[in-house]
């Protein structure tokens, strides 16, 4: 569970129209990328590139200011940065009037309180017991492995191929183990709050099931060539040299290695 900071509305404004949605982060040592959805959800308005322009070249910039709305939320929550290993949010306590007005939209005392409750205990836990549904999951995936491979698979019958569990395909190793640690703490919390999770890892909250999924960003890098297309290179060099129709071998250029975020 990440810890969240309270911020008012109208300072976070003045901080980011002043200078930047970056700057801000900075100084407030919450997370860039959420601070602008917070911004977004509370209906704080968002410098433009030519405001930003405009700022940066000292020009007057009074007719380009867009002015905080009355009606925006007074305060709002932002994810915690991590210093030194240690999160700010480390020392801060979930505040549970804060979680109560964030699902007030849910019109039901009893819920809310077992959410609230929820999440604050799982904010104090230090360890995680791993929930039957991700054993399954993780079963699952040890049981797709052993399928896919060669050695276990039979030829001589017109088998299917083999059904990829949920999310397989869009992590890599260490970001499979890392997504079933989240996935066991945000399983465990919804379990707590009285929801149905399966063994699929499918959340059913009253009568909806919801649509999640989790995947793991890559980068696009020059594909590095390996031995054997070295030697198909060559090949078709040598062969280019004695023949019109050579054909290139099919190299990509680009490798898309998972970077773990």
């Amino acid at each position: 569970m990440e810890p969240r900071i309270k911020l008012l509305s109208a300072e976070i404004y003045e901080a980011i129209w002043t200078d930047s949605v970056k700057q801000a982060a900075k100084e407030y040592k919450v997370n860039y990328e959420d601070l602008l959805v917070a911004c977004h959800q509370a209906g704080i308005p968002i410098p433009n590139t030519k405001y930003r322009m405009a700022l940066k070249n000292g020009q007057d910039t009074t007719k380009l200011r867009v002015a905080l709305p009355m009606n925006v939320d007074k305060y709002i929550l932002v994810k915690a940065v991590k210093t030194s290993g240690v999160t700010q949010g480390d020392k801060l306590q979930f505040d549970p009037d804060d979680i109560k007005q964030q699902f007030s939209f849910l019109d039901d005392s009893v819920k809310i309180q077992q959410i609230t409750d929820a999440l604050i205990k799982a904010s104090q836990r230090k360890s995680w017991q791993t929930s039957p549904e991700v054993k399954a999951y993780k079963a699952s995936v040890k049981q797709w492995r052993t399928d896919k491979h060669p050695r276990y698979r039979n030829y001589y019958y017109n088998e299917d191929k083999p059904q990829s569990p949920k999310f397989i395909d869009n992590l890599s190793p260490r970001g499979l183990q890392r997504a079933c640690r989240i996935l066991n703490r945000v399983v465990t919390v919804f379990k707590q709050v009285g929801e149905r999770v399966t063994d699929d890892l499918a959340i059913t909250i009253g009568q909806d099931e919801v649509e999640y999924e989790i995947k793991e960003d890559r980068d696009k890098i020059p594909h590095k060539l390996t031995s054997q297309e070295k030697q198909e290179l060559a090949h078709y060099e040598e062969e280019k040299k004695r023949y019109d129709w050579a054909s290139r071998p099919q190299i990509r250029k680009y490798d898309r290695p998972y970077n773990g975020h």
